[in-house]
């Protein structure tokens, strides 16, 4: 079997090299260790070379190294060994050894733990199981708390010691790693959970606060805001409470309401999710955001078909992908909005970030090579929410500064007034359509 090198946060387990020799000697000669696992304590360097060349021939040894000091400190063995009775099931047995320098310190569990998934999650095993002897309540306590569970007596041959010494044999299904671990991937970002029932969910803001029309603008324009405000155009229709209280406004005339967007997926994914949850169906987004191309120029508006997940909101509403898009049937709608008003265009790809400040050159390059038109912080984690909540959603942003140059060009992109309050105009007409034309 091959041994691939897996890692924990305190460790790195990996096949074994004969510049481990040392450390190997040291805890296989010490007392108390190889006498748990049934072999004697090494009593030469010598013994503990023969063994070393067997742990690297034998592809199926790992050695345990703290990662802080780059020391080899124990070995965990997968081994081919078949248990009779479920001889049908792809099956591995295995046992460890740790130094005794690093008992109790949960150290094992960790190794242990990390097999487990590699087996389950990669090799894709149905059964794990393994054994210790009597009266070691050490290494019990280890397999009890990894998910193992008691089978049966057992007897081992512990040929080194000349012995037959009585054990306890423990198994786990895969059935049984899934209830325990099920979620669990070497990356937390990776555990999607597709209930949708969390522990807290957006309807709490129900009680606090007055239902909303089901047409929705996210708005990030703040200046435009204040004037609509100061012409009577719109008007601040409810708060939503919280931390960070999220405004919403109301057109006069018109059956549509605008969510003033909060920076960041997280802040605003939030909001948004606060909104649907007291009646808002059909969202159109406007908003600005770095050009990663010339011909996206200042004004320039871009219709989101897609976006790189390159932030955090997105993987807690949808599996782990490289990409989320937009609903095509929604797209396809807007699209053809666009179109009747003749409104000029591009459709594409944007790049969405949690950190602006760590935009380098070498990711925007990266970004252009997946053909990604503009960089953002909410579309990714937007088209998920509104996805999960199954809700009509687009967006429309449209070119402001500029990252093509060697330097930042701001190209006074906040100042376009004028580009501002006509895109979110075009976003208030364009969500009463869907309200009134767009068919599922």
């Amino acid at each position: 079997m091959y041994v691939k090198t897996l890692e924990t946060s305190r460790l790195i387990l990996r096949p074994w090299n004969l510049k481990d020799l040392d450390d190997l000697y040291e805890y296989a000669s010490m007392e108390d260790v190889g006498i748990h696992a049934g072999w004697l304590k090494h009593d030469s360097i010598e013994v503990s070379q023969q063994i070393l060349q067997c742990f690297i021939q034998s592809h199926s040894e790992y050695a345990i190294v703290l990662k802080d000091i780059n020391k080899t400190i124990g070995s965990i063995g997968i081994k081919n060994e078949i248990l009779e009775k479920y001889k049908d099931l792809d099956q591995r047995a295995i046992g460890y050894c740790l130094s005794k320098d690093y008992w109790g310190q949960g150290i094992m569990t960790e190794a242990v733990n990390r097999i487990h998934q590699y087996l389950f999650d990669d090799v894709g095993v149905d059964l794990l199981w393994i054994e210790h002897f009597k009266g070691n309540d050490r290494s019990s306590r280890v397999i009890i708390k990894t998910g193992y569970h008691y089978e049966e007596d057992a007897i081992f041959d512990a040929v080194q010691l000349d012995k037959k010494i009585e054990c306890k044999r423990y198994v786990m299904f895969k059935e049984d790693y899934l209830k325990k671990n099920g979620l669990r991937k070497e990356f937390p970002i990776l555990e999607f959970d597709s209930n949708p029932n969390a522990f807290i969910n957006p309807s709490i803001v129900e009680e606090d606060s007055k239902p909303l029309s089901k047409n929705l603008v996210v708005c990030f324009f703040q200046d435009v805001l204040r004037a609509l405000l100061a012409e009577g155009i719109i008007e601040l229709y409810e708060m939503i409470s919280g931390e960070n209280p999220c405004p919403v406004y109301r057109f006069k005339d018109y059956d549509c309401m605008i969510m003033q967007g909060a920076v960041g997926g997280a802040a605003c994914g939030g909001d948004l999710e606060e909104t649907i949850q007291l009646g808002a169906r059909n969202i159109m987004f406007c908003g600005g955001a770095g050009s990663l191309h010339k011909d996206i120029t200042v004004g320039k508006i871009v219709l989101v078909d897609s976006a790189i997940r390159d932030e955090g909101l997105s993987y807690h509403y949808m599996a782990p992908s490289r990409e989320v898009r937009c609903n095509d049937r929604v797209l396809s709608f807007v699209e053809n909005q666009l179109k009747e008003r003749e409104v000029s265009y591009i459709k594409g790809k944007v790049w969405t970030t949690d950190a602006f400040y760590r935009e380098t050159k070498d990711k925007i390059a990266l970004r252009n090579n997946e053909n990604c038109l503009m960089v953002e912080m909410e579309q990714a984690g937007l088209f998920a929410v509104t996805n999960f909540r199954n809700v009509n959603y687009a967006a429309l942003i449209y070119g402001g500064d500029d990252l093509t140059s060697d330097k930042w060009d701001q190209r006074g992109w906040k100042n376009r007034s004028d580009v501002r309050r006509d895109l979110l105009f075009l976003c208030k007409d364009i969500v009463l359509d869907i309200d009134k034309h767009y068919k599922e």
